[in-house]
């Protein structure tokens, strides 16, 4: 089986509601998204998937939608206050740890590129908030 990762950094707001500790407070981070894929077969370029593929569909979708950007709960209170504010805010049903960012960039990238009837599947999608601290999500 072949396997590839494409990673892209982009920088992002968020807190946590409903949690005792620094990520109560607003804050950001440089994150880091790592999406993989697998192949049991490259196609006839040589490839699971093309690299180019991943930027286009993914990468400017995340750059469009998170980077610069707020992601809170929806039942955050700072979502009124912050929205006059803000061109780019993106409500979560769920807190926006790095876990559940991680299933959300999952979902997005399974319909940003359509694997039915391709060649490769999605592995997972890995969210790294810290040089230190990462969270994966695969099904």
């Amino acid at each position: 089986m072949h396997t590839i990762t494409k990673s892209f950094t982009f920088d992002m707001a968020h807190r946590l509601i409903n949690y005792i500790g620094p990520c109560a407070n607003l804050h950001g981070h440089t994150y880091t998204a790592i999406i993989q894929y697998s192949a049991n077969n490259l196609d006839s370029q040589g490839f699971v998937i093309d690299f180019a593929e991943i930027t286009k569909n993914i990468k400017s979708w995340v750059d469009k939608t998170w980077d610069h950007g707020v992601m809170l709960h929806k039942d955050d209170p700072l979502v009124e206050v912050v929205k006059p504010h803000t061109s780019k805010i993106y409500i979560m049903p769920c807190n926006p740890s790095a876990e559940n960012i991680a299933r959300e960039l999952y979902s997005a990238t399974d319909l940003l590129i359509n694997t039915r009837g391709k060649n490769f599947t999605i592995v997972s999608v890995a969210i790294k908030e810290t040089p230190t601290s990462e969270a994966y999500y695969c099904e």
